[in-house]
């Protein structure tokens, strides 16, 4: 058994007890740090995910779904590139929760494990957009979480999901789809689709919201996605509302923060307002990134000036993953 954390030795110890007597299935050993190359077959197509497992993690443990953005891939955003989403590895292994990112899919290769993914997240596209994905990620995702429920011993009642553009925007679709699985959610850099391809919500969802004034991708007034050809969306003020509209909070039911300046390079400062927070059930909690770009905050990992370039500033006067956890953490289903 060494090496193996609590959780594995639990699952292993579920199916020798559990199993078949007369030939107990084999059990699927998990190892501290990321376990690559696991695969589900969904609607007769192979999709692909990793799972990072933090040292010292126990029995009922939380689970963040971490969705890449368009045009990335689950290995992608956590390279020593990738800014923010970096940091999600370093709140697993303080927090001890588990971390699942699965893979989207390019519709233009057909290629389930690539490095230019995308999700189905309900914007409403046309045939110029190459490589948006066409399979049913809802589906993947529904799925994953009932894998995870059965190879790991965790919490089934505190399931996150989190991500930035495409994924944050996906983040919309599951809590549409998939309410009654997941917790609450965290998107970064996303509003909501205009016109949606989705059903309307019929359930409240907690969530926390970031975006920035300065997205040059995800317009902030609303509009097409990244100029054209991405589809369209709501202001960032439309999405709150669409969504303070769903859980019934008025919003005249605020308090506002400024978030201490900590950084006085970035040229960038932080508001954040809680709506709701008498009710844990039905909150949100948004951060307008002022002077901010396309990209999540982050003290610990700034992006390069030259990627700043192309994505907008980055504001250092907050850690993304951190905050997105503080609030994730509070909410169970």
């Amino acid at each position: 058994m060494k090496g193996l954390s609590f959780l594995s030795i639990v699952s292993l110890g579920l199916l020798i007890c559990c199993g078949k007597k007369s030939e107990p299935a084999p059990a699927q050993i998990f190892v501290t740090g990321w376990n690559e190359n696991l695969t589900l077959s969904i609607n007769n197509q192979t999709r692909y995910f990793r799972v990072y497992q933090p040292a010292g993690i126990a029995a009922n443990a939380p689970v963040v779904i971490l969705l890449h953005g368009g045009g990335q891939s689950m290995t992608e955003i956590f390279e020593t590139t990738a800014g923010g989403t970096r940091v999600w590895t370093n709140v697993a292994d303080d927090e001890k929760f588990l971390l699942v990112a699965p893979n989207g899919f390019d519709a233009t290769t057909n290629n389930a494990n690539g490095t230019n993914q995308n999700w189905n997240d309900c914007r409403q596209l046309t045939s110029s957009n190459q490589g948006f994905s066409n399979q049913d990620d809802v589906a993947f995702i529904s799925e994953l979480i009932e894998w995870t429920k059965r190879s790991f011993s965790v919490d089934n009642t505190r399931f996150y999901a989190t991500g930035v553009s495409n994924g944050g925007l996906m983040c919309y679709r599951l809590a549409t789809e998939l309410n009654a699985k997941i917790a609450a959610i965290a998107p970064f850099i996303a509003n909501q689709p205009d016109p949606s391809e989705c059903p309307s919500p019929l359930a409240a969802m907690p969530m926390m919201i970031c975006v920035g004034t300065l997205d040059p991708l995800m317009p902030f007034a609303g509009g097409n996605v990244a100029g054209s050809n991405r589809g369209s969306v709501k202001s960032s003020a439309e999405t709150l509302n669409f969504w303070l509209a769903v859980n019934g909070v008025p919003i005249t039911d605020v308090v506002q923060t400024n978030l201490p300046n900590i950084s006085t390079n970035d040229n960038s400062t932080i508001v954040k307002r809680l709506f709701g927070g008498s009710n844990p059930n039905k909150e949100i909690e948004f951060y307008t990134v002022v002077g901010g770009g396309h990209n999540m905050p982050s003290i610990a990992n700034p992006l390069s000036p030259t990627a700043q370039t192309a994505v907008g500033p980055q504001n250092q006067d907050m850690e993304g993953a951190r905050v997105a956890w503080d609030f994730l953490k509070r909410h169970k289903k």
